[in-house]
């Protein structure tokens, strides 16, 4: 009855030394790998958008259309590096071609001395389902960099419509835009300004492993 079951393999390994190995395969148990290499990001299911206060009790949202990033993740240990993230800066959308193409002048972005916006990871962490866990890295922006922290929450996987698996990801953190030479504003009559200065950052990710 038990070999109907079980298949027992005899291996000798040294002159008396025998260990017995017990498949499993004849009781239908599939063989699992646990994922542990490099992921980038499925662009098409994935985002990169910006809050900004706007005369000052309102706000405004916009988001980044061309983007790429790029890390490694053991799904073992939960271990989490080499996060880089590149933005296009002229792909700025606030759906508003008006305020898209100040946002791109040397008044904000000044997309065409400064293409590309780049946050680099420093070290690692380790990343627990549904556990917000901060990253300290380099955000470069408008030529200056400055040290920050993204609070990445790993969320977990999901297969697609094609079987694919996907690793998804959530970033967020907030940046005071001075601080990397964006300072343009305009005074309103209550005594306000027309921007505020503290930048709230949300990126949601689908990440591929790489081939």
């Amino acid at each position: 009855m038990f070999r109907k079951f079980f298949k027992t393999v005899v291996v000798n390994l040294k002159e008396h030394s025998k260990i017995l190995l017990v498949g499993v395969l004849s009781l239908g148990i599939p063989l699992t790998t646990v994922f542990a290499g490099s992921l980038e990001v499925d662009v098409v299911h994935s985002k990169v958008e910006f809050t900004v206060p706007h005369m000052v009790i309102a706000s405004v949202t916009g988001r980044f259309d061309k983007f790429e990033a790029t890390s490694k993740f053991d799904e073992k240990t939960g271990r989490f590096n080499d996060l880089v993230v590149k933005i296009k800066t002229d792909s700025i959308n606030t759906n508003d071609e008006k305020r898209n193409g100040h946002l791109k002048s040397p008044d904000f972005f000044d997309a065409e001395k400064n293409p590309v916006i780049t946050f680099a990871g420093s070290g690692s962490v380790v990343l627990k389902p549904g556990v917000p866990t901060k990253l300290p890295g380099t955000l470069t922006l408008r030529g200056v960099s400055k040290q920050i922290s993204l609070t990445v929450t790993y969320k977990g996987t999901v297969k697609d419509p094609s079987g694919n698996l996907k690793y998804v990801f959530e970033a967020n953190t907030k940046i005071n835009r001075k601080d990397f030479g964006i300072i343009w504003n305009k005074p309103l009559d209550n005594g306000g300004v027309l921007v505020g200065e503290d930048v709230k950052i949300h990126i949601a990710v689908e990440a591929n492993p790489m081939s």
